[in-house]
């Protein structure tokens, strides 16, 4: 009976107590002021604005290298899966490619490959490969050493979130040509203004770059990015959530930060998406699908501040769109010195036969012609001649008296 007496007395507690975890568990709606804890995953704001996860049921990356050219990646970070492969580290002194003492490269790295996962942050494309080329982020000065290794080792996107003032070294130019010629995709941050750049920075604003700038929140342009002429599209650039290396931030494995360089990494992603769902495209199309497929808030066309617009995952994955044989961020091609002084030499290597055909029915007339005056100043003279030889002498004049 004391057993049962006291089965008896334990079911009030159960249920008191189940009352109680009830309330608890539905605090947050009860009682609007009680908050539970968010995750980094739950702070990003922009995976939800972009539709992240509906572009991630089309494509997500996979088959696609994306290489980071920044303070190095954390490569035992396990949001990566294994995933960074590859790459090297041009700092003399320190060639361990898989680690970051900067953090910075690592966030990028977050932006646009993540795999997340139990709250932690999402990357645009979590199956793609990167690719980790340390460089000095204080300088530029092993920018095109990096670029050109990106390209000799299969990266299909070079990611550049770093820049300075000015215009490119001839050295950088001509190794964003390499990656163009090579079909690569480039983008970059177009910069900050707490950095000193009000314009957009180098490489950004080299012809053929994706310069991309910033926008807040509320999806409208960021008044500390860096814009100009050269802007290409914009992406979210303030209170980023991303992954920080454990080598730089031993006691935290996640930071917020606001900048152009995770809004040039996570049109990086995007590129990775269109890349990973459309093997065969160019890298010309790629880009000229990413502009074409952006959402200006200013309305279409253009401008400094957005570019064609900001940029938009699901549509660049999904929307038809014409195809192009050439960047659309390059300039058109000059016509060579033999091409606008002679007409005749431009029809005679590209253009139609008539204007061949044409010359040559006027030669050969202008040799008939020829043939025949030449023909009856003969006959002329031959006659002339035959008058003279038949004409009667005359004889020798008579004497003189």
């Amino acid at each position: 009976m004391r057993v049962r007496s006291a089965r008896l007395r334990t079911r009030p507690v159960l249920a008191r107590a189940g009352v109680i975890l009830a309330f608890l568990l539905a605090a947050p709606v009860l009682l609007p002021g009680v908050a539970v804890a968010e995750t980094p995953r739950d702070q990003q704001w922009w995976v939800d604005a972009l539709h992240i996860p509906a572009a991630q049921r089309i494509a997500t990356g996979r088959g696609v290298t994306v290489a980071v050219i920044d303070s190095g990646v954390d490569s035992g970070n396990p949001v990566f899966g294994g995933r960074v492969r590859g790459g090297t580290s041009l700092l003399i002194g320190d060639a361990d490619r898989g680690i970051d003492r900067d953090g910075h490269g690592t966030g990028m790295a977050s932006d646009i490959g993540s795999s997340g996962g139990d709250g932690r942050p999402l990357g645009v494309a979590p199956r793609v490969g990167i690719m980790p080329i340390r460089v000095d982020v204080k300088s530029i000065s092993d920018q095109d050493r990096a670029i050109r290794y990106a390209v000799d080792h299969g990266a299909g996107v070079i990611n550049i979130s770093q820049g300075g003032s000015g215009k490119a070294l001839a050295s950088d130019s001509a190794a964003l040509k390499y990656a163009f010629d090579h079909d690569v995709v480039v983008v970059a941050a177009a910069g900050n203004t707490s950095s000193g750049n009000s314009t957009v920075s180098v490489p950004a604003n080299v012809p053929g770059v994706v310069a991309v700038s910033g926008v807040t929140e509320s999806m409208r342009f960021w008044s500390g990015s860096a814009h100009g002429p050269e802007t290409v599209l914009a992406a979210p650039a303030t209170n980023i959530v991303s992954v920080t290396s454990r080598q730089a931030h031993q006691q935290g494995d996640y930071v917020t930060a606001d900048g152009t360089s995770d809004a040039a990494a996570i049109v990086s992603g995007v590129a990775a998406l269109v890349r990973s769902r459309y093997p065969g495209m160019s890298a010309a199309n790629v880009i000229n699908r990413l502009i074409r497929t952006a959402r200006n808030p200013d309305g279409a066309g253009r401008n400094e501040k957005y570019g064609f617009g900001i940029v938009d995952p699901v549509r660049a994955l999904t929307a038809d769109v014409p195809k192009v044989d050439r960047n659309p961020l390059l300039p058109a091609a000059e016509p060579s010195p033999s091409t606008s002084d002679s007409p005749a030499a431009a029809a005679g290597t590209t253009g139609s036969p008539v204007p061949w055909v044409l010359a040559g029915a006027a030669v050969l007339v202008v040799a008939v012609l020829a043939g025949v005056l030449i023909a009856v100043v003969r006959r002329r003279g031959a006659a002339a001649r035959s008058r003279t030889v038949d004409r009667p002498s005359l004889g020798a004049p008579p004497p003189r008296a």
